[in-house]
């Protein structure tokens, strides 16, 4: 089996948040309180992020269907010439006690009509899942879902995701140690094939001088 490079990272600093603390006056006042998107510095963590994978042409752009992922995404898809493949199962973990439901999430003709870089014919392959309670809920779907983008994209791929779904990524790929707590748009990178996971890059934010 060729082996292949996932990069992992975390979407960009988040509107609904006061440096590193989540602020409830935010959400108090938003229409859509459970999809915050980044906020201006979480817009200068995903530029610097599209120039630190620039070197990456070629590379598949997925992304979690929540508005700070595709935005994050989107940057790294104008650094990259390319175009953002929105994949459901990518998602932030869905524990009951901050998701009454799954939410109502912006379409990808919505999210292309402001980005201009979101594919709207590409179709999920994974799917959502609802609830989540445990790491290890996470982990399973992580694991299900990394099988099935696998099997569907050839190549090297950038996932942008959430932190708790990249761990889940993680723990799928049987890494067992990775620098935590995982840094908004910092980098992760596993190679090799299912099986013979290495990880290559583990959380670097060096990139990220100068955004905060």
């Amino acid at each position: 089996m060729p082996k292949r490079s996932i990069t992992l990272v975390r979407h960009g600093h988040r509107e609904d948040f006061a440096g590193n603390e989540w602020s409830p006056a935010w959400s108090e006042k938003a229409i859509n309180p459970h999809d915050p998107d980044i906020s201006e510095r979480g817009i200068r963590e995903a530029i610097a992020l599209g120039k630190r994978l620039a070197i990456r042409p070629g590379v598949t752009i997925l992304a979690s269907p929540f508005l700070r992922t595709v935005h994050t995404a989107s940057h790294v898809a104008n650094a990259l010439g390319s175009r953002v493949l929105i994949e459901n199962g990518l998602h932030e973990m869905m524990h009951p006690d901050g998701f009454p439901h799954f939410p109502v999430l912006q379409s990808a003709q919505q999210l292309n009509n402001r980005f201009g870089n979101v594919n709207t014919e590409y179709s999920s392959v994974t799917v959502k899942s609802f609830p989540e309670r445990t790491m290890g809920d996470v982990a399973s779907r992580a694991s299900d879902v990394l099988q099935t983008i696998l099997a569907y994209h050839s190549g090297d791929l950038v996932l942008v995701t959430h932190a708790d779904p990249l761990l889940g990524f993680l723990i799928a790929a049987g890494i067992d140690a990775c620098r935590q707590p995982v840094h908004t748009c910092s980098v992760y990178q596993i190679d090799g094939c299912p099986g013979d996971w290495s990880l290559t890059i583990n959380g670097d934010a060096s990139h990220l001088d100068g955004t905060s």
